[in-house]
């Protein structure tokens, strides 16, 4: 096709438009081997037929546009005009090139059309006609072949791309969730142009190769819940991002679950409520509780715990644009050994504002994101654009206000799962 277009440009010039393209026979029909032609049909410009000229400006003064790019349906009843016009020209191999011109057409001028047709693997042949319209509508189109640009049609991109029904279907699905469109478009062009028909017609199969092709797109967490990730684990956020919960429904899962023995160390003692909360956590789950106001102290408590598994640390949620606050929040960081600090981030959250809290808070290297109140949203794209870009493991999803059942693993699966709608694999 490419070579067909370029002898089209060099013998028609610059100004050569193509009419229509498709891929012909190269041999006799039994020769099934043979690999297919393409025929380009293309013509250049000589002068224009005024009266043609005349009612597509016509047309553009009343729709308030210029008469450049026709639109679809303007390239439609523009090549019907055409087709009407020149309906006793005969086609076909050794037919003569015959034409019935317009009565009104002025003398003494020529032609306004020049068919030429250009065949590779077959020889050439006289075609159909074109007008200056036609022309100015098929340019830019021609262009954007020339260069392979397909996905750049403008208004005709869906139709373009023809897109089957189970592969728009779950485009919606990935647009309505708020997934970036930038990887929603090479998601979809992609699966396109490489998975067989076959998947392609099957929504089921195709739901579940597009999954996994997300879940590669995302960093997953080495170890399982039951292997504790760190000794010591401290959650930072901002205000009401679900820290004091989530690990509460930490320290009942591997104290009662695990049989592990949990340390409770809570430094968010300004803020109202705090203490008591926790007091109530801390009794009903039989576990130690230690309040520190200073970074000596968080020190102390941490050597003092020798024999703890596992030793919580609960920080006061601060604003992220509070410098005050963040510089405090880091003298009490710089304490813990090997710096194993999570961001709590619920669903509900607005991207941005999780880009910002990696953005402040990784000067603390986090490493890992939880993420909280899964079941206060149906959309989970935030999710998914901040971990795809931040390549951080979720290291828990939480849901629900229990706090035992309603800890579960931060594998890819699971959040790929909530984004169709399938809630967490179980």
């Amino acid at each position: 096709m490419l070579e067909a277009l370029q002898e089209i440009q060099k013998e028609l010039g610059p100004d050569a438009i193509v009419l229509s393209m498709r891929e012909i026979p190269a041999g006799p029909l039994w020769q099934v081997w043979n690999k297919p032609g393409v025929e380009v049909v293309a013509t250049r410009y000589i002068s224009g037929n005024k009266q043609l000229e005349k009612a597509v400006e016509e047309q553009a003064e009343q729709k308030h546009t210029t008469p450049v790019t026709p639109g679809r349906k303007e390239i439609e009843d523009i090549l019907n005009a055409i087709a009407e016009k020149n309906k006793n020209v005969s086609f076909g191999k050794g037919a003569a090139e015959t034409s019935k011109i317009d009565e009104n057409d002025e003398p003494g001028e020529p032609l306004s059309w020049a068919p030429t047709v250009i065949r590779k693997n077959a020889e050439r042949q006289p075609q159909s006609i074109s007008e200056k319209p036609a022309i100015q509508a098929l340019e830019n189109v021609v262009r954007e072949l020339k260069e392979g640009q397909r996905s750049q049609l403008g208004g005709l991109k869906e139709e373009v791309l023809e897109l089957p029904p189970t592969l728009r279907a779950i485009k919606k699905r990935m647009l309505a969730q708020g997934i970036d469109m930038l990887f929603v478009e090479h998601i979809i062009s992609t699966n396109l142009n490489a998975i067989s028909p076959a998947i392609l017609a099957d929504e089921h199969r195709l739901k579940r190769f597009m999954m996994k092709q997300m879940e590669a797109n995302l960093r997953p967490q080495q170890n399982s819940m039951a292997i504790i990730q760190s000794r010591v684990m401290c959650l930072v956020g901002s205000s009401g991002s679900g820290k004091t919960s989530t690990i509460a429904k930490l320290a009942a899962y591997y104290s009662k679950t695990l049989g592990k023995k949990v340390v409770w160390v809570c430094a968010d003692t300004m803020r109202a409520g705090a203490i008591s909360e926790t007091k109530t956590y801390t009794d009903v789950l039989e576990i130690p509780m230690f309040f520190i106001y200073s970074p000596q102290e968080l020190s102390e408590v941490l050597e003092s715990q020798t024999e703890a598994d596992l030793i919580l640390v609960d920080t006061p949620g601060i604003s992220m644009v509070d410098e005050d606050k963040i510089v405090e929040l880091g003298s009490y960081l710089s304490i813990l050994p090997g710096r194993s600090i999570y961001l709590t981030a619920p669903a509900t959250m607005k991207e941005a504002d999780i880009h910002q809290a990696i953005s402040t808070f990784s000067a603390f290297k986090i490493r890992g994101l939880v993420v909280t109140k899964m079941d206060e949203t149906f959309t989970y794209g935030s999710i998914f654009n901040v971990t795809n870009r931040s390549k951080l493991p979720v290291l828990f999803f939480t849901d629900g206000h229990q706090v035992l059942g309603n800890l579960h693993q931060g594998d890819p699966v699971g959040l790929i799962s909530y984004l169709f709608g399938e809630g967490l694999a179980s």
